[in-house]
Formats: structure tokens, C-alpha cells, sequence
């Protein structure tokens, strides 16, 4: 799982293996290490709508399963859910073009080396 801030804008990226494991219905969690703390960073998988909570050190995130299992299944990027203030987009994790092989294990195929684009 990867993690990106910007203002009110927080995006996670999964890799094939880990966008599974939400579909089937398990809960992701990494930590950040900073002096002094650290950040958790939860995403659970629900069948309610989504929402987004920061108490003590731990950003937990609710994501309907029906939309990470049609993101798992069709061809969309991603997708976005407006929380309160927060926009939060979930995203497949492409492999980069032009990156050694081994750091591209398990991302999504980048849909750009099909289309021409390279």
C-alpha cells in the first residue's frame, strides 16, 4: 500500500496481492515512522459507505467492498469517495515503464505500454 497526502487529498495505491486481499474482505495496515511517532494507516473493507477518521496516531479508512471488487475486476484506474472534508481516491498500484523488473512485482500491468503512449 502506498500512501499520498496533498492538502485534503489522500490517495492509496494497491498492488494486485493487496487490492485481493480487500475484496476478500481483509484489513490493510502499514505504519510510518517518524521521530517521535509513527502514523498507522488502516483500510478496511465494508458494506456500508465509506469514511475516513484520524484518532491517536491511526488514519482508518472505510472503503465499500463493492467498489474495491469492480475496481478489482474492470479496467478503472481508480476511484474516488468525498469524506467530510477529505477526498479520498483508491487506486491500482501500476508498475512503473522504464523500472527494474523486480520493483514492478505484483503492481497492475501499466495500462499505458498497451495503448502506444510509450
Amino acid at each position: 500500500m502506498k500512501l499520498r497526502i496533498q492538502n485534503d487529498t489522500i490517495r492509496l495505491r494497491f498492488s494486485m496481492e493487496e487490492l485481493e486481499r480487500l475484496c476478500e474482505g481483509h484489513v490493510l495496515e502499514m505504519s510510518t515512522s517518524f521521530v517521535g511517532g509513527a502514523l498507522r494507516t488502516t483500510v478496511l473493507p465494508t458494506g456500508s459507505e465509506g469514511h475516513i477518521s484520524l484518532k491517536e496516531g491511526v488514519l482508518a479508512v472505510d472503503v465499500p467492498q463493492d467498489l474495491l471488487i469492480a475496481l478489482n475486476k474492470g479496467n478503472d484506474e481508480g476511484f474516488t469517495m468525498e469524506l467530510g472534508t477529505s477526498t479520498v481516491a483508491i487506486e491500482k498500484d501500476f508498475a512503473c515503464i522504464g523500472r527494474e523488473e523486480e520493483k514492478n512485482d505484483g503492481l497492475f500491468p501499466n495500462p499505458k505500454l498497451n495503448d502506444g503512449t510509450c
